[in-house]
């Protein structure tokens, strides 16, 4: 199945069926159909699994549908005879049945031509068994005939044999037709439930894998060449029917192509394929009638974009893939999905690189796979890509990342050390000897060592269960530290499992992998072996035991190890191979570093970034290169990388300056988005993929950041979309672009431009331009109407399909102005969200994901916990999703209090300089002309020409002017000399405040606890509140919180009456104004009483944070404290009031002048880039 990612399961029990689809008119809304089929022996049993007692030999089932016109009272009825074998001596017969109403009285067993009394039929609704039981005891080896009559109304779901609809637009009425959707466990609801024709007998197959609909469609029919040829055809809507032409020629030539590489021809005379309006996975690969959504089948050349082609030729040979692997044969369990998942998901991306090798789309896909994998088995609640399956709700939940894009990696990985004639003639081997039967993972390392063996692609003393059981049943996945020794040319290598969590203990790092070993250098660069050069092998005993490669490259020559990404690992460097391969990206010899590498390089460095076992000069070193990079893997590494710190730091006071300083990422991406033609299209048949998304993905990104004219030409495109007298078939923007036109004019439009795109959703005859709007949509600026938005989500007579409803939530959740309401819609109406999805409810997983994306406080992580925890029933078959959710609020927060200081400084230096180079302009003569920090007072100085001096000093320090900074801290240097500092003090009196804090904010703990003492042991007063202020200039985040916590602690030293300076100090400091709220925030009771009977200074803490607010979620937050504690506030009520005015004030100036300030700021350094950059 192919969801992007994956929905649905059945238990795999062997059955045959004819899957022959003779298409019937819909005319009256009654339909009859005959089916018989064969089914062979079931599965072991355990507490959710049929019990072994009884293997099914035949089945004949009769079933009725009825649609009604009307739209109401959709049902079907049937009866099914099954010829089943006794195995075991029981008195039950158990059978799976969900949702069907049993006529008790009519069920009948038969010992083929004897009545069997039956005792009581029992329902085990947990379990989705219907049992029943009997007098006497069934005997072994006996044939016995069961009868079942039934009934339901078709699902209102998106699954078991449910309901769909379209609007015909030419009939200018509603159309409703019924489909099955089965996997994984939904065959229970409907396996005797066939709205079809008559049928042969089948091959033999899963019950999941059953599928019939009964419809008014049409099809197209791929013309037949030889008499061996399968018999293919396309279906679809009448109003879409001309848009299955691309699939109408992929299909057939993938399956040939499929036919050849595994050796073994395609067991059945004909392949249906079918777009479904109304479809919650991508598509289901039921043998002989595969069921897609229309975006994953359906392809309009002149409005489906490059990236919708290549979806549906993937999604196509993903399902024809499962045609071998799932279908020919089967996992034994769902334990073994990813045999089914990984090897199709791989296995797709080698015949779309057969149907269209212009594209270079294998190395593209096998790339994003890996990148994905990195960050997703990188976190703590991964699972192993096998896995042991109890509940049934668990099965649904490992659809996702790990048997899809990790089983993929794997195979790849193993395809690439073994070769390409032993690896498919192991596969192929595999294939033949499990035909039409179930098999594990052993059955496919049994073969592909049989085969590696005889060829000699490995040595007989190691198997490849041996080195891929390390990859299947472990969890995560390996870092390696490759450690140089620059004397002896040798390499010393040592692994573990990598983790984002940067609290993580030993025993869940030491983990090891056999792990393939490719390698090259400056001197070889030789990026075409991808073969293991040697092996970082797996002994549990001597795990931490490193590796030693001898006769390695001279020490002025780089090494990189994982040629092509060949394998699935991260690799860590010494500073001084960092610092070579660092040198070679800069320099203009960057692509003797092949294109993987280079984009392996920039992910691995960020990621090390992240976890700070590399700081972000190195990562932003390796990034540096993109000025002159133009493929589209090192980009999109880059990009993605950046994306994650971006979210985090959106939703930060550092926000402001990471967009300004990102002027930086507007000096790299002008060159790039020149250089690919801007928004200018001039897209070609021939052009590859991969030149197509670079294009597409530097347009967005160019219109994030305000690159160029992006945003104006954007506008301009979408204004004349709308100026076209039909714009339903007029559309003038070009079809790759569409997505970043849409979003950026909405962005930047109002209600009328979201209005006609709205329209245009509506009239649309493309599913694929129908999901491109719906995403769109959701970048409105206005809340009203993203408010509105969400609520149609949750509405199936909106216009929003059912299966679209996440994907409005998902893209509100993301945009710009759509976090905190879509946060608080899911919060508020969880109930109504579960109760719309169902029964489909693990999707929850993709409500509660794009909110953690972007969580980044403590709090939002302790109110998710708490929903979740309120909600069990609601999450429990999301839980694994809601888990890895937890996990990256938990990880997003690690990472601001771990880089957020690193990171502003780094961040904000660009505009900062632009700005310090500004100030210093104004500042130096002054500063000259005042004598700097010199100190010439006189006792006959005017007052205003000694506070000239010591404001001009103190400006002067804050942005490094001339000698200022350097002076004061060899000013308090001598003091800390002083043989007695208590009596003798060098720093001249008027300059001391400017002194202290510059010293205390430049120095460390010692510093620091020198001046406390200073300020314990004076016996005057003003210098003892000199120094309260200056103390609170550090930059030590552990040194301030504990000043805080003594400011309301009289017997710390600080007197009660200064303990609002502290705070006030703390506030206003560089590094403390998120510690101080948070400290009002956690303490304001404890504030409160400290300061009795003097409540009325509360105004006192409230005004220096609310200086330096400037969001709405302050504002609020604020204004919430405020609402929350009325007798708290009571007595400082005017000073509170005159605070909430300056956050609004704030917010207002942001808001009005922010865009133009910080172009005007930036302007000088964005001059000097461009520059640099061109």
């Amino acid at each position: 199945m192919y969801t992007g990612w994956p929905s649905t399961v059945c238990q795999p029990n062997l059955l045959t069926m004819i899957l022959h689809h003779k298409k019937t008119t819909i005319h009256q809304p009654l339909f009859v159909c005959l089916l018989i089929f064969i089914l062979s022996s079931l599965t072991t049993a355990n507490a959710y699994r049929l019990p072994k007692t009884f293997h099914p030999e035949n089945y004949r089932l009769k079933v009725i549908t009825r649609l009604n016109e009307d739209g109401q009272g959709h049902r079907f009825t049937g009866k099914v005879w099954i010829v089943a074998i006794c195995d075991e001596n029981t008195n039950n017969i158990t059978l799976h049945a969900k949702n069907l109403t049993i006529n008790e009285e009519k069920v009948k067993v038969k010992l083929i031509h004897d009545k069997i009394e039956i005792k009581e039929i029992k329902y085990d609704d947990e379990n989705d068994f219907l049992i029943i039981m009997t007098n006497e005891t069934f005997r072994k080896g006996n044939k016995y005939m069961i009868y079942i009559p039934f009934e339901a109304p078709l699902s209102s779901g998106l699954s078991g044999y449910y309901m769909s609809s379209y609007f015909d637009q030419k009939k200018k009425e509603k159309v409703y037709l019924s489909v099955t959707q089965f996997e994984p466990t939904a065959a229970r609801d409907g396996e005797k439930d066939f709205v079809l024709d008559t049928f042969e007998t089948s091959v033999p197959m899963s019950t999941y894998l059953v599928a019939y609909t009964v419809n008014d469609f049409e099809f197209r029919e791929a013309p037949v060449k030889t008499k061996d040829d399968v018999k293919f055809r396309i279906w679809a809507r009448r109003d879409a029917i001309d848009q299955v032409e691309y699939a109408k020629v992929v299909g057939p030539k993938v399956l040939k192509y499929y036919e050849e590489y595994f050796d073994i021809k395609f067991p059945l005379p004909k392949m249906d394929m079918i777009a479904i309006p109304d479809f919650s996975a991508g598509a289901m690969e039921n043998w002989g009638l595969i069921t897609y959504r229309e975006t994953a089948l359906l392809y309009a050349p002149n409005v489906s974009s490059s990236s919708n082609q290549h979806r549906v030729a993937s999604v196509i040979a993903h399902e024809l893939a499962h045609q071998w692997f799932g279908n020919y044969v089967t996992m034994k369990w769902w334990t073994d999905l990813w045999l089914n998942e990984g090897f199709a998901t791989y296995v797709a991306s080698l015949g779309v690189e057969f149907l269209h090798p212009e594209w270079n789309s294998l190395t593209e896909e096998s790339v994003d796979n890996t990148l994905n994998i990195f960050r997703f088995d990188a976190l703590k609640s991964s699972h192993a890509v096998s896995i042991p399956i109890g509940h049934p709700s668990q099965i649904t939940q490992i659809f996702d990342a790990i048997s899809y894009s990790k089983g993929s990696c794997i195979i790849r990985m193993m395809h690439l050390f073994m070769g390409e004639e032993t690896f498919k003639n192991g596969v192929s081997n595999y294939l033949k000897s499990h035909k039409y039967r179930n098999a594990e993972q052993d059955d496919l390392w049994h073969a592909l060592t049989e085969e590696a063996h005889r060829t000699g692609a490995l040595p007989k003393t190691i198997s490849v269960k041996q080195i891929m059981d390390s990859w299947t049943l472990k969890v995560g996945y390996p870092v390696i530290t490759v450690t140089r020794d620059y004397t002896n040319n040798s390499v010393e290598i040592v692994q573990e499992r990598y983790l984002l969590d940067v609290i993580r203990s030993r025993d869940e790092t030491l983990k090891c992998w056999y792990v393939p070993l490719s390698f090259t250098s400056q001197k070889e660069r030789n990026f075409s072996l991808t073969n293991a050069r040697d092996w970082l092998e797996c002994d549990c005993e001597n795990q931490d035991k490193p590796k030693m490669i001898y006769n390695m490259p001279d020490e002025n020559d780089w090494i990189l190890f994982n040629v092509q990404m060949s394998g699935l690992y991260k690799v860590k460097y010494d500073e001084k191979n960092w610092d070579l391969l660092i040198a070679a990206l800069n320099g203009p010899n960057f692509k003797q570093i092949d294109t993987i590498n280079r984009a392996q390089l920039i992910n691995d460095a960020l990621d090390f970034a992240w976890t700070g076992e590399q700081n972000y000069e190195v990562a932003l070193s390796v990034v540096n290169y993109l000025r002159q990079e133009e493929e589209y893997l090192p980009w999109k590494s880059a990009l993605d990388g950046l994306s994650v710190v971006n979210r985090i730091l959106h939703k930060t006071p550092l926000y402001d300056v990471f967009r300004v300083s990102l002027l930086y990422m507007q000096g790299i991406l002008e060159p790039i988005y020149t250089k690919v033609g801007g928004l200018k299209s001039d897209r070609k048949s021939t052009d590859r993929l991969d030149v197509v998304k670079r294009k597409v993905m530097i347009a967005a990104w160019s219109c994030k950041f305000d690159v160029s004219d992006c945003v104006d030409k954007a506008v301009s495109y979408f204004k004349a979309w709308m100026e076209e007298s039909d714009p339903d078939t007029m559309n003038p923007v070009p079809v790759d672009l569409r997505r970043v036109v849409y979003c950026n004019a909405i962005k930047h439009g109002r209600e009328r431009e979201w209005n006609f795109l709205w329209q245009r959703y509506v009239k649309s005859n493309v599913a694929s331009e129908k999901v491109l709007i719906i995403g769109s949509l959701a970048c409105s600026r206005q809340i009203w109407i993203l408010s509105r938005y969400l609520d149609w989500s949750l509405n199936a007579t909106s216009g929003v399909r059912k299966q679209d409803g996440y994907h409005v939530f998902g893209s509100v959740a993301r945009s710009e102005a759509g976090f905190e309401l879509a946060k608080n819609f899911l919060y508020d109406k969880i109930d109504m969200i579960y109760e719309y999805l169902y029964p489909e409810e693990s999707r929850l997983a993709r409500y509660v994901k794009p909110l953690a994306e972007h969580m980044t406080t403590l709090k939002e992580l302790t109110d998710l916990r708490n929903l979740v925890t309120m909600k069990p029933k609601v999450f429990e078959k999301a839980s694994q999703g809601v888990k890895q959710a937890l996990e990256t609020v938990e990880l997003n927060n690690q990472w601001k209090h771990n880089n957020y200081m690193d990171m502003s400084r780094h961040l904000s230096s660009a505009i900062y300089r632009s700005m310090h180079s500004y100030m210093q302009g104004i500042l130096e003569p002054i500063y000259t002309k005042v004598g700097g920090l010199k100190s010439d007072r006189k006792s006959t100085d005017r007052l205003d020409t000694v506070k000239r001096k010591v404001m001009i000093a103190a400006w002067s320090c804050k942005f490094d002017v001339s000698d200022c900074v350097d002076k004061a801290v060899s000013y308090f240097k001598a003091w800390m000399e002083e043989s007695d500092p208590d009596t003798m003090n060098p720093v001249p009196v008027d300059l001391r405040r400017v002194v202290y804090c510059n010293a205390i904010k430049h120095g460390r703990e010692r510093e620091w606890n020198f001046l406390w003492q200073r300020y314990v042991k004076s016996n005057v007063a003003s210098e003892k509140v000199l120094i309260i202020g200056s103390l609170a200039c550090s930059r030590q985040i552990w040194i301030l919180s504990r000043y805080l916590d003594w400011s309301l602690n009289a017997t710390s030293g600080v007197r009660k009456q200064d303990g609002y300076h502290v705070f006030g100090s703390v506030a206003r400091s560089e590094a403390g104004f998120e510690l101080a709220k948070n400290f009002l925030y956690d303490k304001i009771d404890m504030i409160y009483e400290y300061l009795y009977p003097e409540e009325s200074r509360l105004a006192r803490y409230v005004k220096p944070l609310a200086e330096h607010m400037t969001t709405l979620k302050e504002l609020t937050d604020l204004r919430n404290l405020v609402t929350m504690k009325p007798k708290v506030f009571e007595k400082a009520s005017q000073g509170v009031k005159q605070a909430l005015e300056t956050v609004e004030l704030n917010n207002q100036w942001k808001h009005n002048n922010y865009m133009d300030m910080s172009r005007h700021l930036s302007s000088a350094i964005y001059r000097s880039m461009h520059v640099e950059v061109a």
